[in-house]
């Protein structure tokens, strides 16, 4: 990367205007100490003056030459108008003679002679007026000529060593912008010798890339044909072993297609068997529907009957109750008689004693009633367990009879199934005697395909010896070309990092 030095008045400029505005706010912090920070703006006025006129020259478009004598000569001046208007303190008045020399400074980093002989014609003028109008405004009270002399040749003897500096310091700069222009020209020499060389390794790398992209497919290409001719050879050895076990599958499966035919033979021998068993069983079942359905009939009956049984005896428990109210009722009439016969006294006794055998007989006809009544009683429980079981049994000769129906049904379907059988392997058995006739042609053919494809291996081996061969030195020569490729890329690297 080219790295060039270059002399900037605008930085400087930067530098001064800082330095200036720090000098002012310090001095007006300092002056005010004095005073116990009682603002004054008498005192303050010259900082404030010199602030204002550094701002606007600052930010004015004014040439670089014009900034820095102003720049200089306004601390010069300012502290210049300090001293003649008698502002200074005797205790800060060795500080404040330094401002000049802050002055010189500040127009010696701009490192031009005819500046630093400006800014000091400027100081010696200005310290000769302080000596001549105010010479204790420098010296204090103490004034004398030697003293005069000594300090005048003190500050002299310092701009001569400044100005030493300066002069040296433009030499070196100048000097150093010679260098830096040769510099420049070698390096513009150099850029021009390394973008000729970058063209050129930019050309080879590109011929180098398109040689190697061929090379790579030639080379891949070179593998996919080896690998293709040494799978074509595999599946050549893999068609001869297929057509072998072909061959030898065809045997045995000839064979096997006999013992299929024998089989097939021996399950419709035995389908239509068992589709004659199926027919009787079917005879059988429906005889067996015909009577259950005469067992349902004769149930029916009996339950018929065994309903008509309960209510004739619901009538007679009807009958019973009758009997039993009329007893309770002769019973009560026999009570109220024998009441009335003992009312009567002698003339109720007959009365009584008939009385009290319609009772005795009352309560025989009770007892008898009762005994009648629970007997019924048991005749009725067992009539209505008879009711349940013979409608249980009913329900059970409905459902036997579905049964025997269903049954009857499937063995029909199962039939109708032995008949598609039946068919299906006659069927079979004709496709197993066409398969067996088929294979003796097929066999013969494979033979010979065995044969072509042994020889056809022989050619396929040879042909991929060939192949890997060639790709050796395909491999080599890309190796090669890798190696020229990576010289290349260092020269690139060593023309783009110089």
């Amino acid at each position: 990367m080219e790295k060039t030095w270059s002399f900037s008045f605008e930085k400087i400029h930067k530098v001064n205007y800082i330095t200036i505005f720090a000098m002012c706010l310090l001095m007006s912090l300092t002056t005010m100490s004095m005073t116990n920070f009682v603002i004054n703006i008498d005192e303050l006025f010259p900082f404030i003056i010199v602030i204002i006129v550094s701002t606007v020259v600052y930010f004015l478009k004014l040439k670089d030459m014009t900034k820095a004598i102003i720049f200089s000569s306004v601390i010069i001046l300012s502290n210049f108008g300090y001293f003649l208007l008698g502002n200074f303190n005797d205790k800060t008045i060795a500080s404040d003679i330094l401002v000049f020399i802050a002055g010189i400074i500040c127009a010696t980093l701009y490192f031009r002679k005819n500046l630093l002989v400006i800014n000091a014609v400027l100081l010696d003028t200005c310290v000769i007026i302080l000596f001549l109008v105010n010479p204790s405004s420098i010296l204090s009270k103490n004034f004398s000529f030697s003293n005069m002399l000594n300090f005048f040749v003190i500050l002299n003897g310092v701009i001569i060593l400044i100005y030493c500096l300066t002069s040296w310091g433009g030499n070196l700069i100048q000097s150093a912008n010679n260098k830096s222009l040769e510099s420049k020209e070698l390096l513009d020499k150099l850029d021009l010798l390394l973008l000729n060389i970058k063209e050129s390794t930019t050309d080879l790398d590109n011929n180098i890339d398109i040689f190697s992209e061929d090379i790579n497919l030639v080379n891949a290409t070179s593998d996919d044909i080896s690998n293709t001719m040494g799978q074509i050879n595999i599946g050549v050895q893999e068609i001869v072993e297929s057509i072998l076990g072909i061959n030898l599958g065809i045997e045995k499966s000839n064979s096997s297609l006999d013992k299929v035919r024998n089989i097939s033979n021996r399950i419709s021998t035995t389908s239509n068997e068992m589709k004659g068993n199926v027919i009787d069983e079917s005879e059988k079942i429906n005889s067996m529907n015909s009577t259950m359905k005469m067992i349902k009939g004769a149930v029916e009956v009996s339950l018929d009957t065994v309903n008509t049984l309960k209510g004739s005896i619901d009538k007679i428990n009807c009958e019973i109750n009758s009997i039993y109210e009329i007893s309770a009722q002769t019973n009560l009439l026999s009570l109220n008689a024998s009441i009335e016969a003992a009312r009567a006294g002698e003339y109720g006794k007959g009365f009584s004693v008939v009385a009290e055998e319609v009772k005795k007989l009352a309560q025989q006809t009770t007892e008898i009633v009762k005994n009648i009544y629970e007997i019924i009683t048991e005749i009725n429980l067992i009539t209505n367990d008879a009711v349940i079981k013979v409608s249980e049994g009913n329900t059970a000769a409905e459902e036997g009879t579905k049964v025997v129906d269903n049954v009857y049904t499937s063995f029909g379907k199962i039939q109708e199934y032995f008949e598609k059988m039946s068919e299906y392997l006659d069927e079979e058995h004709r496709f197993v005697e066409n398969v067996v006739e088929n294979f003796v042609p097929i066999k013969m053919e494979l033979e010979g395909i065995g044969s072509i494809t042994e020889e056809h291996s022989a050619s396929t081996e040879e042909i991929e010896g060939i192949i890997r061969e060639q790709g050796e030195k395909i491999s080599s020569m890309a190796s090669a070309i890798e190696e020229i490729k990576t010289l290349s890329k260092n020269l690139k690297d060593l023309s783009s990092n110089r």
